[in-house]
């Protein structure tokens, strides 16, 4: 009987407990994003050798050894980095382009929306591992994602012998993010006129006469 009213008590007392794990966690959260954050922003100034966790942890505000209890060894902050640029600028989604029956049409909007991801991201995939080329010499989520992309764009164009191969050639040329890199970031060329560039290099390539 003495024990009837301890069930309500421990309930109470363990109420502080489950508030006090939950603000640890969004606390611990948020110091996670400043820390990713300030790495991501050494990452597009610097590329990947300005990601120190010396220079993380003063770009966050924390100690060194804070960013090393979320990124033990100081490993995979660039990796978090890529995901946090993925989140704020998402690669197209193929289904924008897909239902357009003219493969010119198809390639140049696909082209349009690759090449506008290319720039608001490039800063951080010219210094990451090339999205093109798997590091692991395996597949990545990102090659998976360009063989979509690719399945997307080939109907409609000419397949088999010589034509169909110049055209596969110029499909997988034209959608790389070196392409776009090489072409507006090298040759100086603004994304437009890179688009019709590339469309009239596949447009050719399916005209291609023996």
């Amino acid at each position: 009987m003495g024990d009837a009213g301890a069930g309500p008590d421990r309930a109470k007392a363990g109420k502080p407990r489950k508030y006090r794990k939950k603000a640890r966690a969004k606390s611990e959260a948020r110091t996670r994003d400043r820390i990713i954050d300030s790495a991501l922003a050494l990452l597009e100034e610097g590329g990947t050798a300005a990601v120190n966790v010396s220079a993380v942890a003063r770009g966050a505000g924390v100690q060194r050894l804070t960013v090393y209890r979320h990124f033990p060894g100081g490993e995979g902050i660039v990796e978090a980095c890529e995901s946090r640029q993925a989140e704020l600028s998402p690669p197209p989604d193929p289904a924008d382009w897909a239902s357009v029956a003219d493969p010119e049409k198809r390639l140049r909007r696909a082209l349009r929306r690759l090449y506008g991801y290319y720039r608001a991201s490039g800063a951080v995939l010219a210094h990451t591992a090339d999205p093109d080329q798997s590091t692991s010499g395996g597949e990545t989520s990102y090659s998976h994602y360009m063989e979509g992309v690719l399945a997307t764009l080939a109907a409609g164009w000419p397949t088999g012998g010589k034509r169909g191969a110049l055209v596969e050639a110029g499909l997988e040329h034209a959608v790389r993010f070196r392409t776009w890199r090489s072409l507006c970031q090298g040759g100086g060329l603004n994304d437009k006129t890179a688009v019709r560039l590339m469309v009239g290099m596949v447009r050719a390539a399916a005209r291609k006469q023996g």
